[in-house]
């Protein structure tokens, strides 16, 4: 190290000059580290807190949704088709009516039946549908469905 005063040069962890006996000042090495920023740290939570919500925002709808369609079917299940009739009258229109029964453990409060009325060619003429609501364990229900067109010569009759 060299005196700044008389440029002599001194041991390296000298205080004084040995010549003119000045202080020497000693070099120091500071070493900065960059602290994290709170910018990149709050950058990186919300994008945490993002990808949470969005996952969640998917999750969430599709269990409800698998639950109210697992609810739905058990539903469909417990209401059965006990007979249904086809008549056709003067004027070649058809009418399906019969009797559905809650097999279940549960009032069913709304649900739909759809009958299938096909031609002499197989061929699907008309759907339509009725529906039933507050039926008990146990209890049965009528319905009816009219086919809008002529023709009908055979029916599928199905709980929706």
């Amino acid at each position: 190290m060299f005196c700044t005063k008389c440029g002599r040069e001194n041991k390296d962890d000298a205080s004084f000059c040995i010549q003119c006996g000045a202080g020497l000042v000693q070099k120091t090495t500071v070493e900065i580290k960059e602290k994290p920023s709170k910018t990149k740290k709050t950058f990186y939570t919300c994008g945490i807190i993002a990808a949470v919500l969005v996952i969640l925002a998917i999750v969430i709808p599709i269990g409800i949704c698998a639950i109210i369609g697992i609810g739905q079917n058990q539903e469909s299940k417990a209401l059965k088709i006990n007979n249904s009739l086809m008549t056709t009258d003067i004027l070649g229109y058809s009418t399906v009516t019969g009797t559905v029964t809650n097999t279940g453990n549960s009032e069913i409060s709304i649900h739909g039946i759809t009958a299938k009325f096909y031609n002499s060619q197989d061929v699907v003429i008309y759907t339509g549908s009725d529906y039933v609501e507050n039926i008990g364990s146990g209890e049965k229900a009528q319905f009816s469905i009219t086919c809008l067109e002529q023709g009908a010569v055979r029916y599928e009759v199905s709980v929706d």
